[in-house]
């Protein structure tokens, strides 16, 4: 009979930058993080929570930040950094489970449609004004060309 490897222990949760308790990594039944060329990445966490201890939780409140990481050969990868935007109950019968969802940073960009202008401003201008924004930081080593008039049609800031 092949060998049972116990993923958990290859897995690393941080919430708000410490570690999660063991007690959390007990409940965890699934960890999914989807990556997306297109779209913010999303990592959901589904917890068993038969004793309804952590919907109240202060630990997984929206706004937290949450960063899902793997361990492969002594070597620690960061599958997903964000921030956690919604908690998400499904109690019946048989099962009580939470699942949290959370986005990378850049789902920032894409609340809300705007029509504006810009004028006479350069690629990393208009990117850095945009991360402005909505809090996030820009590395940039774009120089180009100055646009006299820049429209943003009823777009969101991501597109």
């Amino acid at each position: 009979m092949p060998k049972q490897i116990e993923l958990i222990h290859l897995i690393t949760i941080k919430i708000d930058g410490a570690e999660v308790p063991a007690d959390f990594l007990r409940d965890l039944l699934k960890v999914t993080v989807e990556n997306s060329l297109h779209l913010p990445d999303i990592a959901t966490l589904v917890l068993h929570d038969a004793r309804l201890h952590w919907i109240d939780e202060d630990l997984v409140m929206p706004g937290k930040t949450l960063e899902v990481s793997i361990r492969e050969n002594h070597q620690q990868t960061t599958l997903f950094d964000g921030e956690i935007v919604e908690i998400e109950p499904n109690f019946d019968a048989s099962t009580q489970q939470l699942s949290i969802r959370a986005f990378d940073r850049i789902h920032r960009l894409a609340r809300g449609r705007h029509a504006r202008s810009f004028l006479n401003v350069s690629d990393a201008d208009l990117i850095q004004k945009l991360a402005d924004e909505v809090g996030l930081q820009v590395q940039t080593k774009l120089n180009g060309e100055v646009y006299p008039y820049i429209f943003q049609n009823n777009e969101t800031n991501l597109e």
